[in-house]
């Protein structure tokens, strides 16, 4: 069985840890791995989107959900899931992130269970669709647990938007993540181009690193959607940019900036 998680693990891994300047680079050796785990048509999904990030230090595409949402979420799935595990062995000293979304973000309404209201129909039927949501409620657990701070960011109303079983589930992690899962509900809307989710971590040289997805809900998944990812050096001109953008908006919502000072 094939097994997309390790191959973009192996391949965030190697391009993120391994160099100083923040640019990026796909090795011969990782390569492999991927030939010997994927599909010829996975290989080509995963290089499109990571080989462009690993240079540009970002992408975006404006596609339909049942496109894009899959590859882009699932790449925020591994990069998380490699946060958690490079703060567990100390490669990765330090993690700041936000989650701004209209509602509560649906990995933490949900833990393993399955909830067919946690989004809409069309990602519910389309398994690969809903795997990124199960995928997220297990990574974004894994970064609170070895020692992340996460800020959830959502308009006031955003909670009564949630099932009674999802917003328990919510405020419950809360609690159990108290000190480090910091709730935050605001007093305006949260625009389309700020949907999504920024993550600083600095590694145990010193160099800071921004990923960033912009991006719809799970439980508002519309098509012709705008979305992007960024992965780069933090002190890069597009990287800088999206967390300078992201702030601007925290900060006007009187939500704490995103720091790596």
């Amino acid at each position: 069985m094939h097994n997309p998680t390790k191959i973009f693990f192996a391949l965030i891994l190697s391009s993120l840890l391994l160099t100083a300047s923040g640019y990026s680079f796909i090795s011969q050796n990782v390569r492999k791995e991927i030939k010997s785990l994927a599909k010829e048509r996975e290989i080509a999904s995963y290089d499109k989107i990571l080989a462009t990030l690993f240079v540009k230090g970002s992408i975006e595409n404006i596609g339909l959900d049942k496109e894009v949402r899959s590859p882009f979420v699932t790449t925020q799935a591994i990069v998380e899931q490699v946060i958690a595990r490079s703060l567990k062995e100390g490669t990765i000293t330090r993690f700041q992130g936000a989650i701004h979304t209209p509602t509560p973000t649906t990995p933490l309404c949900m833990k393993g269970d399955v909830d067919f209201a946690i989004a809409t129909r069309e990602v519910i039927q389309d398994l690969s669709r809903f795997r990124t949501i199960q995928a997220r409620a297990t990574s974004l657990r894994d970064v609170l647990i070895e020692g992340g701070e996460l800020h959830v960011v959502y308009p006031k109303s955003g909670l009564a938007r949630r099932t009674e079983h999802q917003r328990k589930t919510y405020l419950e992690t809360c609690e159990l993540f108290e000190g480090s899962l910091i709730d935050h509900p605001i007093g305006n809307k949260v625009p389309d181009d700020m949907i999504g989710a920024t993550y600083l971590f600095t590694d145990n040289r010193g160099r800071t690193f921004l990923f960033a997805i912009q991006a719809t809900q799970a439980n508002d998944a519309r098509d012709q959607m705008h979305w992007k990812l960024w992965l780069d050096n933090v002190k890069r001109p597009s990287a800088q940019a999206r967390l300078e953008a992201v702030n601007a908006f925290l900060t006007s919502s009187g939500v704490p900036p995103l720091s790596y000072e």
